[in-house]
C-alpha cells in the first residue's frame, strides 16, 4: 500500500504514513476530519476523501450518483425561515419599536384626557363627586408615572447593549424563532376562530388578547431570527455558559419589547376608557374588562373604567421591566462568577508558576 503525507493539527506537512494511519488520527481528532495528503513521491495534495474515492465516483455518466439526504421538508422549512427572517428584519423591528415609544406617549395623553372625561361623565351620570376626584387623582398619577416610563424607555436599550452573551450555536434561537412565529400565526387565526364562532359583536372583543399575542410571538420570534438585536452572538463556551445565554437572551428579548408592550397598553386602556364611557353596561365593556391587566383605580375600576388602571400600568411597565430585569440578572452574574472561577484559578497556578521559575 502507497504511503501518504499528510498536513498535522498545523497545517504543516506530516509523514508518511499509510491511509489507515491518517484515518486513525483523523478519529482521534488529532488532525483534520478531511484531512489533505499527498502521495510519497507526489506534488499533488488532495482531501483524503477525493483521493480515495472510488474510479468514476465523481465524474463521468456511469458513475454518476444523485446524492440525497432526505431532508426535503427540512429544506422547505428552512426557506420560509429566511423568508420570515427577510420579512421580519432587524430593520423593521428597530423601527417599529422607534414609533411604539413616541406612539405609546400620545396613546398615554389620550387616555389621561379620555379618562378624566369619563370620570366627570360618570360623576355626573352617577351624581357621584368621588368619581370627578377619581379622576384628578388618576391624571396626577398618570403624569408622574409619563415621567418615570420615559426615563426608562431609553435605558432599557443602553443595559441591552452593554450586559452582550455567547451561544456556541445560534441554531437553538433559530428554532425558537420558527416556533415563536407558527406560535403567532395560530394565535391570530384561533381568536378570528373564537370571535366568529361567538356569532355577537361583543364576542370579537377577544381579538383584543389574541392580537397582542400574535404581536409579541412575532416581535420575539423576529429577534430570535436576529439575536444581534439582543447583543447575542456567536461563540464558543462551555455547557453551563451554553445556558446562561439561552437564559440571557429570553431576558433582555423581554426587555426589547418592552416599548411595544407600552404602546400597545397604552392605546387598548385608552379603547377601554372610550368604551366604558359610552356603554358602560355593555357586555363588550364587560368582556374587555375581564380579558385586559389592569391595577384598580379608586372610585373608576367599579363604573367601566378600568381601561385607566390598563394606561397607568403601560406608563409604569418600563420601569418595572427595568428592575425585574436587574433582579433576575444577578443569580445569572453569579452562576457567570462560578463558571469562570476554575480557569481563573488556572491562570493564577501559572503565573505563579513563572515567577518561581
Amino acid at each position: 500500500m502507497m504511503n501518504h503525507h499528510y498536513l498535522d493539527s498545523n497545517n504543516q506537512p506530516a509523514g508518511p504514513a499509510t491511509l489507515d494511519d491518517i484515518r486513525a488520527l483523523a478519529r482521534d481528532g488529532k488532525i483534520a476530519a478531511d484531512p489533505m495528503i499527498c502521495a510519497v513521491g507526489g506534488t499533488e495534495w488532495k482531501l483524503l476523501s477525493v483521493a480515495t474515492a472510488a474510479p468514476g465516483a465523481t465524474g463521468g455518466a456511469k458513475g454518476l450518483t444523485i446524492p440525497f439526504s432526505g431532508t426535503l421538508l427540512a429544506d422547505f422549512v428552512g426557506r420560509l425561515v429566511k423568508l420570515a427572517g427577510g420579512i421580519l428584519s432587524p430593520g423593521l423591528v428597530e423601527k417599529t419599536l422607534g414609533l411604539a415609544r413616541h406612539f405609546g406617549q400620545y396613546a398615554v395623553l389620550l387616555g389621561g384626557a379620555l379618562g378624566l372625561l369619563a370620570a366627570i361623565v360618570a360623576a355626573v351620570r352617577y351624581n357621584n363627586f368621588t368619581l370627578f376626584v377619581g379622576g384628578l387623582v388618576f391624571i396626577v398619577a398618570l403624569a408622574v408615572a409619563q415621567f418615570v416610563g420615559s426615563r426608562f424607555l431609553g435605558a432599557s436599550d443602553v443595559l441591552i447593549s452593554t450586559t452582550p452573551s455567547r451561544l456556541s450555536s445560534l441554531a437553538f434561537l433559530e428554532c425558537i424563532g420558527v416556533l415563536a412565529v407558527l406560535g403567532a400565526i395560530g394565535s391570530l387565526v384561533g381568536g378570528l376562530f373564537a370571535a366568529i364562532q361567538g356569532g355577537s359583536l361583543a364576542s370579537f372583543g377577544l381579538l383584543i388578547p389574541a392580537v397582542l399575542v400574535t404581536i409579541f410571538l412575532a416581535y420575539f420570534g423576529a429577534i430570535a431570527l436576529h439575536p444581534h438585536l439582543a447583543s447575542v452572538e456567536a461563540g464558543s463556551g462551555s455547557a453551563g455558559e451554553e445556558a446562561i445565554g439561552i437564559i440571557a437572551f429570553c431576558l433582555k428579548a423581554a426587555l426589547k419589547m418592552v416599548p411595544l408592550a407600552f404602546a400597545l397598553f397604552a392605546v387598548v386602556g385608552a379603547v377601554a376608557l372610550l368604551v366604558g364611557m359610552v356603554a358602560p353596561n355593555s357586555q363588550f365593556s364587560y368582556l374587555l374588562s375581564t380579558v385586559l391587566p389592569a391595577i384598580p383605580v379608586p372610585g373608576l375600576s367599579a363604573q367601566g373604567l378600568g381601561g385607566a388602571g390598563v394606561v397607568l400600568a403601560a406608563t409604569l411597565l418600563p420601569m418595572i421591566a427595568y428592575f425585574m430585569f436587574l433582579v433576575a440578572s444577578l443569580p445569572i452574574e453569579l452562576w457567570r462568577a462560578i463558571l469562570s472561577l476554575p480557569g481563573k484559578l488556572d491562570l493564577l497556578r501559572m503565573r505563579r508558576a513563572d515567577q518561581v521559575a
